[in-house]
């Protein structure tokens, strides 16, 4: 699963000690937006899926 992996990655990634490079800080901050992405996207998905198992509920 993406969401997942992508929060394992960003918990490994913020046990390491960084040099003062910032190339691992910025992985990291990329890392974050697409695990915020995907879990919005996973939101939408349930909320479209409980709307449309909802909806022949209603024409009844």
């Amino acid at each position: 699963m993406l969401i997942g992996k992508l929060k394992l990655t960003i918990k490994k990634l913020r046990h390491e000690q960084f040099a003062e490079s910032s190339e691992p800080r910025a992985l990291l901050e990329q890392l974050e937006l697409k695990l915020a992405n995907a879990e919005e996207t996973a939101a939408q998905a349930r909320a479209f899926a409980d709307h449309v198992a909802a909806y022949p509920a209603a024409m009844k």
